[in-house]
C-alpha cells in the first residue's frame, strides 16, 4: 500500500515557537536598545545638538513604557529582567547628563529622582554602573547648591560606597560650609573631579554668598565695600558691584548701608560672626 504523506507540524504549535505577545515584546526591547545606541552616537559627539538630543530622549522615554521593568526583588543578576532594568537605568543616566549640559536644573532633579531608584533599590540585582559615583556626587552637590542641607545628609546616608573622589568632593564642600570656611570654597572648586561639577559648584558659591549677604544685613547697619567684597568671596569689583545691585543694597561713598544707625565697631570680627551664625543655622537644620 502506498505510504501516506507524513503530516507536517505547524510551527506555531511548536514548544519552541514564540507566542505573538512575546515576539512583540522582544521586538519592542530590540527597538529600545537600538534607539539607545542611536542616541549615544548623537550625544557623544564633541558638540552635540541639544535640541536633537532632547527630541530623541523624549522618544526614548516613550519607548521605555513599552517594556516591562520588574521590581528590584524580581530581577536576577545577569538573567531575568536585568536587560530591561539596565536599559532603563542607562536612559535615565543619559537624561541626567543631558539636563546638566542644557543647564535645566528641574529636569536634572526629575531624572535623578528616577535614576536613584536603580542606583539604590536595584543595587543588589544589577552590576554597579560606571556613572553611578559621578552622578550621585553631582546629586549631593546639587542639594548643597539648593541649600538643602538636611536632604544632603539623608541622601548621603543611603550611599554605601562613599570612598571615591566624587562623593568625597561633595562631603568636603559641605564640611567647609558647616565650619564657615567660605573662603576655601573657590580653592576647593578648582580641584573638581569632573568638568560637570563646575556649574553646580559655582551655584553653591553663589548660594553661600547670599547666605552671607543675609547675615550681613542682620549683623551690620553699615560695612565698607572692601570688607564686604572680601567676606562675599569676590575677587573683582565688577562682580561684587553686580551682586550689590542685585541685592538692592544702598551704597554711600565707599560703604554699604543696610539700615539707619551707627556704624559697627571697627574691631568686631565680622567673619567669625557670620561663620558662627551660619554654622548654628546648619546644625539646627541637620538636627531637625
Amino acid at each position: 500500500a502506498p505510504l501516506s504523506p507524513r503530516p507536517t507540524r505547524d510551527s506555531s504549535s511548536s514548544p519552541l515557537a514564540l507566542s505573538p505577545f512575546l515576539s512583540l515584546y522582544l521586538t519592542h526591547m530590540d527597538a529600545l536598545l537600538s534607539a539607545v545606541a542611536d542616541y549615544k552616537v548623537v550625544y557623544d559627539q564633541p558638540s552635540p545638538d541639544l535640541d536633537t538630543c532632547k527630541s530623541m530622549m523624549v522618544n526614548l522615554r516613550i519607548q521605555l513604557t513599552t517594556v516591562n521593568i520588574p521590581a528590584p526583588n524580581a530581577v536576577v543578576s545577569g538573567g531575568s529582567g536585568s536587560k530591561e532594568a539596565s536599559a532603563a537605568r542607562e536612559i535615565y543616566e543619559y537624561a541626567t547628563f543631558l539636563s546638566l549640559k542644557a543647564g535645566d536644573e528641574k529636569a536634572f532633579e526629575r531624572a535623578m529622582t528616577q535614576l536613584k531608584v536603580f542606583y539604590l533599590d536595584y543595587s543588589k540585582s544589577l552590576p554597579k554602573s560606571a556613572h553611578a559615583d559621578t552622578l550621585l556626587g553631582l546629586w549631593l552637590l546639587y542639594l548643597l547648591s539648593q541649600n538643602l542641607t538636611g536632604d544632603f545628609h539623608s541622601e548621603l546616608e543611603r550611599i554605601e560606597d562613599q570612598n571615591n573622589e566624587f562623593i568625597q568632593y561633595a562631603i568636603t564642600l559641605e564640611q567647609l560650609i558647616m565650619e564657615g570656611r567660605y573662603n576655601k570654597l573657590s580653592e576647593v572648586s578648582s580641584s573638581a573631579p569632573s568638568n560637570m561639577y563646575v556649574p553646580l559648584t559655582q551655584k553653591l558659591i553663589e548660594t553661600s554668598r547670599h547666605e552671607i549677604g543675609d547675615t550681613l544685613e542682620t549683623a551690620y547697619s553699615t560695612i565698607s565695600n572692601k570688607a564686604a567684597q572680601k567676606l562675599l568671596l569676590f575677587d573683582n569689583s565688577p562682580d561684587f558691584n553686580a551682586f550689590v545691585l542685585d541685592r538692592e543694597w544702598t551704597v554711600e561713598e565707599d560703604n554699604i548701608v543696610f539700615s539707619t544707625g551707627e556704624t559697627e565697631v571697627p574691631h568686631v570680627d565680622a567673619l567669625n560672626i557670620i561663620a558662627n551664625s551660619l554654622r548654628y543655622a546648619h546644625e539646627m537644620e541637620r538636627i531637625i
